[in-house]
């Protein structure tokens, strides 16, 4: 004869913690609540998995409303041949804005050696070579050349350091010999070369009175500096550098700041 009341082996097979069914007893919500905390104590919990747990968790909600967000992109989304190709993306993509230059300096690359200035430094002179190779064979010594123009290697004594850098022209090593300009090209800009004609500023690019060949290393520490923030390390150059930047200043009729005539007074007073 079967016993009086529920199976409670068919109640544990239905329970399955928090989906108790029809035969779920009165008794066994102690244990109902056991399972939803995590406790683990409650012996119907044994052989729970995920897809078993009470319809109204947190985590069954959050699955249940990212499957509904799935759902509405695929409806939403434009049939595979609507979408526009790779290539037209890339064509109709917004480009960025470009950055206003600041004010009172206008645009910098019309003066700095990059983008147009680059081409009017190897432009060809009147001798038929470029401004360079003009520079080179003029401070270099024991210079070769491939043709008329071309220099191939030489020997520097750097005006600025008064070291010996040999020349060998290379894709590494013709960066140890640079070409400087005595006011630098942002500088001029900044005071008056923007109200110079195109013409009057490659000519101060490429003025010989206005350039050096000197050693890589000193180029990139001068930067754009005048004669405030940088002098060549070797001091008895520093006359004939700041003869030069004042000659320059005053062929192309741009200003002096205030700190740099300063400067450029402390040096030929020593003169």
């Amino acid at each position: 004869m079967a016993p009086h009341g529920p199976d409670l082996t068919r109640v544990a097979r239905a329970h399955r913690c928090g989906r108790p069914g029809r035969l779920a007893a009165a008794h066994h919500r102690r244990d109902r609540r056991r399972c939803r905390r995590g406790d683990g104590r409650s012996a119907l919990a044994d052989g729970r998995t995920d897809h078993h747990r009470r319809p109204n968790d947190r985590g069954d909600q959050r699955d249940r409303r990212g499957q509904r967000l799935q759902a509405d992109r695929r409806r939403d989304r434009p049939h595979q041949g609507d979408q526009p190709s790779r290539r037209d993306r890339s064509r109709h993509r917004p480009q960025p804005a470009r950055r206003p230059a600041r004010q009172g300096q206008g645009p910098r690359h019309r003066l700095r050696p990059r983008g147009p200035l680059r081409h009017r430094l190897a432009r060809r002179r009147h001798n038929g070579c470029d401004t360079r190779n003009d520079v080179l064979a003029r401070d270099l010594t024991d210079v070769e050349r491939q043709g008329p123009c071309k220099v191939l290697r030489g020997t520097l004594v750097s005006p600025y350091t008064g070291d010996r850098v040999d020349f060998v022209r290379g894709n590494t090593t013709s960066t140890l010999v640079q070409i400087d300009h005595v006011v630098a090209l942002e500088n001029a800009w900044r005071t008056g070369a923007q109200q110079l004609s195109q013409e009057q500023r490659e000519a101060l690019a490429n003025d010989p009175m206005n350039l050096f060949a000197v050693d890589g290393h000193s180029n990139a520490q001068k930067r754009s500096g005048d004669a405030a923030t940088w002098l060549p390390a070797d001091t008895a150059f520093r006359c004939t550098y700041v003869e030069h930047q004042i000659a320059v200043k005053t062929t192309y009729r741009l200003w002096v700041a205030p700190a740099e005539h300063d400067a450029m007074e402390r040096v030929l007073s020593r003169c």
